[in-house]
């Protein structure tokens, strides 16, 4: 009877995670305007579609997100279906935490760790918008799941040859996962393989396979890299350049001030303190570290990816989704099993307590996500921008497309207008982009008060043109950045010879 018992559990708890994270993270989900980062890759999928402009884009930007956007954009182009994308890896992710830890540890664990990270801050925010380090994350997680299985099996298990496609969809979400793909393989080599070896007959034949396929799905990108920049990893490059590094490490520092709090909640950053404390005590004690490789190894590979990307990227809680993760699940197993030891009613009662509390915060942390995403959607100047978006694409509506330049926004103009999206810069690159954009429309989007070059009733005699306006809001003239106002451009020496864009 306990044998049915909990084969009906293994059933049905993992369904249960994934639907739970489905519905609790879909209802965060809204139909406000899409920010930057979701902005850039959907105007490069739209233009797959329709040709539209996608100037925003730049090529360190990964094809992946594009490509998820092409599939997306043939179901609709609505803010709640494009972010549908990410309530599904967000659950996919939950249920490949709960998989991993039940398959190393036990139930219990697994519990524990789902819940602290389906309840942090991070994985509400993150997963509810057309995000990729959460699924990327998640796809990092499954390959890990697919690994221990093979290490478990002695190398027989089938499933391993999953870890070439999960490798090349995670690695073209986010090129940024490169380096923790890197790590994965590395102490997988130097913590699992000697055990490894000693099983009965261990086989290397599937893993070897396995790594010749996941070569050959990353070959792409590094014959585009090649032709782009002339280097294959040039693109690689390029995404750790524009990282905004004060120094090289200013992210780790910041990754250390913000522990325990601020990187997902206070129940999850104390967790993964507690697994980075766990991990360098295992591999301080030989003893220890005989009994306890897959601590060390999820550890291990958690505390090496939060160190090179503190080293390398710029500080985003998101960005070390994963690591956090790994490191507070070894936080979790770690204290169980010391507990467990002594007593497995009090091991089980303190996951209990660990849950709850974590359920608890997980209310706050939902409320205030809800909260932030609801300012957004009423913040004035999202408005203003939406309805300048609006004023912009029926006053062009005519046309062949338009052209704006604008100091901010551009990303999310670009999406909504499907216009050239312009930098402002001197008059001989205004007078190239001027030219290069010949036949349409041009607008120029400024706030009053903002310090940043634009053009401007004040800069109309430097760029040799003449405004003429279209948009105004009429509430924001208090505010920091004062009115959003759009004109509309003509050149004060084509005025009188029918060559304004209305005749063209």
């Amino acid at each position: 009877m306990r044998k049915v018992l909990a084969k009906i559990l293994d059933l049905l708890i993992p369904v249960a995670v994934f639907c739970i994270a489905l519905i609790i993270v879909g209802s965060l989900v809204s139909s406000r305007p899409f920010g930057h980062d979701e902005s850039v890759y959907l105007t490069k999928a739209r233009s797959w579609l329709e040709g539209t402009p996608a100037d925003q884009y730049v090529i360190y930007r990964p094809l992946g997100m594009v490509s998820a956007g092409w599939v997306l954009l043939h179901l609709g182009n609505s803010e709640i279906i494009i972010r549908s994308f990410g309530v599904v890896f967000g659950a996919i992710t939950l249920l490949f935490i709960y998989l991993l830890f039940k398959k190393m540890f036990n139930r219990w664990v697994a519990l524990g760790i789902t819940t602290v990270v389906g309840t942090s801050t991070v994985f509400l925010r993150e997963a509810s918008q057309f995000f990729n380090d959460i699924p990327a994350s998640g796809l990092l997680i499954g390959i890990l799941l697919l690994l221990y299985i093979y290490y478990e099996t002695a190398g027989k298990s089938k499933s391993v040859y999953f870890i070439a496609l999960l490798s090349a969809f995670a690695f073209y979400l986010r090129y940024e996962v490169a380096p923790t793909l890197v790590v994965i393989g590395f102490l997988s080599l130097l913590i699992l393989l000697p055990k490894f070896k000693q099983k009965t007959n261990a086989s290397f034949t599937k893993l070897q396979t396995t790594l010749i396929v996941s070569i050959f799905l990353l070959i792409p990108h590094f014959l585009q890299s090649y032709i782009w920049t002339k280097d294959p990893f040039g693109i690689l490059g390029l995404a750790g350049e524009v990282a905004g590094r004060k120094y090289i490490g200013d992210g780790l520092v910041d990754y250390i001030k913000w522990l325990p709090s601020e990187t997902g909640g206070w129940v999850m950053g104390v967790t993964a303190i507690l697994g980075i404390i766990a991990t360098f005590t295992i591999l301080a004690r030989k003893k220890t570290l005989q009994n306890q490789e897959n601590l060390l190894w999820l550890g291990g590979i958690g505390l090496l990816s939060f160190i090179i990307i503190g080293l390398t990227a710029d500080a985003e809680p998101r960005h070390i989704f994963f690591s956090m993760t790994l490191l507070s699940g070894v936080g979790i197993a770690s204290v169980y099993s010391l507990v467990k030891e002594k007593t497995k009613f009090l091991a089980n009662l303190l996951i209990t307590l660990l849950i709850t509390n974590a359920v608890l915060s997980g209310v706050f942390h939902f409320e205030k996500t809800d909260s932030f995403f609801k300012e957004l959607e009423s913040d004035p100047y999202t408005l203003a921008f939406s309805e300048a978006s609006n004023a912009i694409s029926s006053d062009s509506a005519s046309m062949n497309g338009c052209a704006i330049w604008s100091p901010v926004y551009r990303p999310t103009l670009s999406w909504y207008t499907k216009c050239n999206i312009l930098p402002i810069g001197d008059e001989d690159r205004f007078e190239r982009d001027y030219l290069v954009n010949s036949g349409k429309p041009y607008y120029s989007v400024v706030l009053t008060k903002l310090q940043e070059s634009q053009i401007s009733q004040n800069e109309a005699i430097k760029f040799n043109v003449d405004l003429t306006e279209v948009f105004r809001t009429n509430n924001l003239s208090k505010s920091s950045r004062g009115d959003l106002v759009v004109y509309r451009i003509t050149r004060t020496d084509e005025i009188g010879q029918g060559n304004d864009w209305i005749n063209w």
